[in-house]
């Protein structure tokens, strides 16, 4: 691409700038709260910025707000991702901010089980299956965490849901290219490992 995305966390903001030149081409932020992360949708032509203060969506080219998807104080994002398409957008964080939205308008079209803190959710290759990470366990045993495998093309209807023990916290969630048989979740436990 012609432009990457930089979180500057003391500043709360994101820098984006030229991938040729190094040129600073605009600057998004400040944000309330802290700073958590900042993708590009999968054509490109959007920017999702998440955060302690929720997610906003920006036109890539210009930098123009599109969306505030989650804007409440406090209801803190930890993780977006749109699928193939562009058509949807899941957004994971605090209980009550957990939702696959409409990448348009901005609707809620479906929420996710957020009755703790989720985080790492991604989509494969085809737009088919989405994953997100559910901390805590059935038995409420915070070490653990469950990822949540859902049909996208069936009202993110859950397919299967697995406990990992002594996991951690997922921040990221990523099928493997093509077909997407495997998924990474980049995780760290809460005492530093």
């Amino acid at each position: 691409g012609e432009q990457v995305a930089c979180g500057m966390e003391e500043l709360r903001a994101v820098s984006v700038r030229n991938t040729r030149t190094g040129a600073e081409l605009r600057r998004l932020g400040p944000f309330e709260g802290w700073f958590v992360g900042a993708r590009y949708s999968p054509d490109g032509s959007c920017l999702m910025v998440f955060g302690g203060w929720g997610t906003k969506v920006y036109e890539a080219a210009t930098g123009e707000l599109r969306h505030t998807l989650v804007d409440k104080p406090g209801a803190a994002v930890h993780d977006c991702a749109v699928d193939p398409s562009g058509k949807f957008i899941a957004v994971t964080g605090h209980p009550g901010t957990a939702f696959v939205k409409d990448m348009r308008s901005g609707d809620n079209l479906h929420p996710l089980d957020d009755s703790n803190h989720t985080a790492g959710v991604g989509f494969d290759g085809k737009g088919e299956r989405m994953a997100y990470f559910l901390h805590g366990d059935a038995a409420g045993n915070g070490r653990n965490g469950q990822v949540i495998l859902c049909d996208a093309t069936d009202d993110f209807r859950e397919l299967k849901r697995t406990t990992l023990t002594d996991f951690g916290w997922a921040a990221h969630a990523q099928f493997s290219p093509g077909e997407g048989e495997f998924l990474l979740l980049a995780s760290h436990l809460r005492d530093g490992t």
